[in-house]
């Protein structure tokens, strides 16, 4: 049969968290001309030194700013506790003076009817929910969409 002795006896739940924040963003630009007017021809070396007169011609400027964002965020708690019916806390003015119980009532609070068969059930434990792949593909979706 387990048992537990200790003078006072405090505890605190476990609070458990799980998250990730993720961004991204892009840029890209880009600048065009096409004139095929009679004082630039097609294959006029661009390098050459004297001044041409270059009519209007058909000019495109291009930019591209993209932004894409994803987070998540999960939380539980474990419940602290110690698995024996058979706990006795003796300093009962300590217990009361720390934590405002007496002995017996701390001793109750603290007991656990968890079982080696049901703990993993009742943990409060999380799940990973980060996927790098999953997050990367949203985020690059999201700044190809904002281009």
């Amino acid at each position: 049969l387990n048992s537990f002795e200790t003078g006072t006896i405090t505890s605190n739940d476990l609070v458990n968290k799980s998250e990730y924040d993720g961004e991204g963003f892009g840029i890209s630009g880009g600048y065009g001309y096409q004139n095929d007017g009679p004082n630039n021809p097609k294959g006029t070396n661009p390098t050459q030194t004297e001044t041409v007169q270059i009519p209007d011609g058909s000019h495109s400027v291009n930019k591209n700013v993209g932004y894409g964002k994803d987070k998540d965020s999960k939380s539980s708690i474990t419940q602290s506790g110690i698995g024996t019916g058979n706990i006795k806390v003796t300093d009962n003015e300590k217990q009361k003076e720390l934590t405002g119980q007496t002995a017996e009532e701390a001793a109750k609070g603290i007991e656990s009817d968890l079982t080696t068969e049901t703990v993993a059930d009742n943990s409060g434990a999380l799940e990973n929910i980060f996927d790098k792949e999953k997050v990367q593909t949203e985020i690059d979706l999201q700044v190809k969409v904002t281009q």
